[in-house]
């Protein structure tokens, strides 16, 4: 069913790419997910790439619509990517997620903390693989300290919320 939806999907997006592309997109990652599940993971990471190469030419359009789609979509291949022991290629799609999302942390660290942090991690878990210690334990303690610092403020809103209410 998977697939013919996706054949549904491409057929609309190829008609009306601005109307088709999330769904299009979307149907592309939810076969892939089935893929890997069924192990068919050459077959999964051909749809991401697919996938890939349409949020990487939407992001390039209007990064501030497209950043966040476009960072999952290198993170989820780049998984797809580690897993075939494609490291390399996984490394770089992951650079490249951290770029962005670091960026976007910078101007918006409340919003964009929790994909920063993952960027940090899945890089560091990648470095870590390439014998890359020292790199992916830097990597590794700029997510704790966010994380940290992250679970400090929102405990404090909720306590200063309870006080306000009593």
């Amino acid at each position: 069913l998977q697939e013919e939806s996706l054949a549904i999907r491409k057929a609309l997006y190829s008609q009306n790419p601005d109307r088709w592309v999330e769904d299009y997109t979307s149907a592309l990652n939810s076969l892939a997910l089935s893929y890997k599940a069924s192990s068919r993971v050459s077959e999964a990471i051909l749809l991401q790439e697919e996938s890939l190469a349409i949020r990487k030419a939407l992001y390039s359009q209007n990064p501030d619509h497209w950043a966040e789609d476009y960072t999952m979509a290198l993170n989820s291949l780049a998984f797809s990517y580690s897993s075939s022991n494609r490291v390399p290629e996984a490394i770089l799609l992951q650079e490249e997620s951290l770029a962005i999302c670091k960026a976007l942390y910078a101007q918006n660290p409340d919003y964009w903390a929790e994909n920063y942090t993952v960027a940090l991690n899945s890089l560091a878990l990648s470095y870590k693989a390439s014998n890359r210690i020292s790199e992916a334990a830097m990597f590794q303690m700029e997510s704790l300290a966010i994380r940290k610092k992250s679970f400090i403020f929102k405990t404090l809103v909720a306590w200063l919320r309870t006080i306000q209410t009593h």
